[in-house]
């Protein structure tokens, strides 16, 4: 059989794309139904919403990019990095601008795996006269597709961003490589890691070893979120430690400088003539990245062929029969609170949104454990423990109301009220709270016993959090009742999810506000006093119109 020629396969992608784009929105294999709308207008809707998904991961990477070139500027280099020499300064910060990139397209990439697996566009391939090899192809350009923008931006961003910063085109030019290594890292991370977890952990049976190791290896995915966390709380220390280090052990420094992808970033400042310390300057840097390159295009290579056996290898593992399991009657409001949980220990992305709470809270409670505050501050920390954990986890509420289509076929014949789904989604918000906040609080009183003035805080945000949670509900249940369940993918409806978190933050807000303006005047404690009556007062106006928005619901 003749090969293809790329062109045809990347003509062959488009098509296969085409049907990414409408399940990831639309989610018909999963049991939704399809809007009530012209064919046209449903096909123009999904490529607008994966697109308009795209540009959000691109507009954040903007953001890291446009704050990598003021930390590039004298004052920023000044303020950060005194006593760092130059070319090590600039390789440091570029690179940690690459490994935040790199951490970002790995999660996005897991969160894409489950919608380019469930459309089972790829194993439509497998029934058509084409070679294996452009079967292939043109499963792997459609997966490039769903990257496109983010990708393009993590390559030419950084680049643009030194380039500006050295006032060299030969710069910006020497920053393409490391650009590109990242983002085919980051592809071969998410293929490997969510492949590996679909295969093994989604599609085993349940149980309790199974939910306990799976939920082990989506910590395992957010770590590198834990890391970002760190590396920006503890970026002048590190600096410090840096320059310490250069002035001390330069060949030290300049090994560290060897590993990825930090060997790239010296590139840039090579070719305007900074002076590399050693043993990064000279031969021994052209030899590392050689070897880099070998690497990586053998990871290239392997790239090709994953989306394709990822597919067939899903397929299989879905074939094989399970063991049988006990049926347990349960309310409904419970039933809907397990499925959340069960369903986010198997799908990376929504499991990441109760993780990166947690995880938060984690980095916050090292933070204060290793810097040593001063007692004074403990109004301080109970408010920013309090304030991030109730602000993670409202922001990231409205995003499982979109597991509601996952099995909708079957759920749809269930007597599943709205009142039901708002009791359910609220017992998730309110885990995500309580358990960042006692990570928090047992890190904390390890430093500052002040066990009474901390829980305080928690009871004392808790109206506040379940009244913003009940508003961002209602508004979806609203939307529910008028036009149908969202999307189940996280790819759908995404501007619709920080529509919905903005007033529901603005709720979250006014507690906190009233905390800090009586506490300020009147003393801690009237403070939280404040507190919990204005959260209170909020949560008797909005619990009732969330209320009322869900009567209408019918699933």
């Amino acid at each position: 059989m003749r090969r293809l020629t790329l062109r045809e396969a990347n003509r062959l992608s488009r098509t296969i794309y085409a049907e990414l784009r409408f399940q990831a929105i639309y989610s018909l294999r999963q049991g939704n139904l399809l809007p009530r709308l012209p064919a046209r207008e449903l096909v123009i809707r999904a490529e607008r919403q994966v697109f308009q998904s795209k540009i959000a991961v691109a507009f954040l990477l903007g953001l890291l990019q446009l704050g990598t070139l003021a930390l590039l500027t004298p004052r920023g280099e000044l303020l950060l990095g005194p006593g760092v020499p130059q070319p090590v300064y600039v390789a440091t910060v570029l690179g940690g601008l690459w490994l935040i990139e790199l951490s970002l397209l790995w999660t996005e990439g897991l969160q894409i795996l489950p919608t380019f697996l469930s459309s089972r566009a790829v194993s439509l391939l497998e029934t058509l006269p084409i070679p294996r090899r452009t079967g292939e192809e043109a499963s792997m350009l459609a997966v490039l597709r769903l990257f496109d923008v983010p990708a393009l931006v993590a390559i030419f961003g950084p680049a643009f961003v030194i380039g500006v910063a050295l006032s060299s085109p030969w710069a910006a030019i020497a920053a393409v490589p490391g650009g590109v290594a990242v983002v085919l890292i980051g592809l071969v991370l998410s293929l490997a890691t969510g492949g590996f977890f679909v295969r093994h952990l989604a599609s085993a049976p349940g149980g309790r070893r199974s939910t306990v190791v799976r939920w082990l290896f989506l910590l395992a995915g957010t770590v590198p979120a834990l890391g970002l966390y760190a590396f920006f709380s503890f970026a002048p220390p590190l600096m410090a430690a840096l320059g310490s280090l250069s002035a001390n052990h330069s060949s030290a420094v300049g090994a560290l400088l060897l590993l990825f992808p930090f060997a790239f970033a010296a590139l840039p400042g090579a070719t305007t003539g900074l002076t590399l310390p050693p043993p990064l300057a000279g031969p021994l840097l052209g030899v590392v990245l050689a070897g880099y390159v070998v690497i990586f295009a053998a990871g290239a290579s392997w790239l090709v062929g994953a989306p394709r056996r990822l597919s067939l290898g899903v397929a299989d593992a879905t074939a094989r029969p399970s063991h049988g399991s006990r049926l347990r009657t349960t309310g409904p409001g419970w039933a809907v609170f397990r499925k959340d949980l069960r369903v986010a220990s198997r799908t990376p992305g929504y499991g990441f949104l109760i993780l990166l709470p947690l995880l938060d809270a984690a980095a916050l409670g090292l933070a204060t454990f290793s810097l040593k505050p001063d007692p004074s501050t403990i109004s301080s920390l109970g408010s920013a423990a309090v304030s991030s954990s109730e602000l993670l986890a409202i922001f990231f509420a409205p995003a499982f109301f979109a597991t509601e289509v996952i099995g909708l076929s079957y759920t749809r014949a269930l007597p599943l009220t709205g009142r039901s789904l708002l009791t359910g989604k609220l017992a998730l918000v309110l885990l995500i709270y309580l358990l960042s906040s006692a990570i928090v609080l047992v890190l904390t009183l390890l430093r500052l016993f002040e066990p009474v003035f901390l829980l305080l805080f928690v009871a004392g945000g808790l109206p506040g959090l379940l009244a913003a949670s009940c508003c961002e509900l209602g508004l979806l249940l609203r939307r529910a009742a008028r036009t149908g369940l969202v999307s189940g993918q996280l790819f759908g409806g995404g501007w619709w999810m920080i529509a919905v978190a903005i007033p529901g933050l603005l709720v979250a807000a006014v507690p906190l506000g009233s905390y800090a303006y009586v506490s300020a005047h009147a003393g801690a404690y009237l403070g939280l006093a404040a507190l919990a009556l204005v959260g209170s007062a909020e949560l008797l106006i909005m619990l009732p119109l969330a209320l009322l928005a869900a009567r209408d619901v019918v699933t």
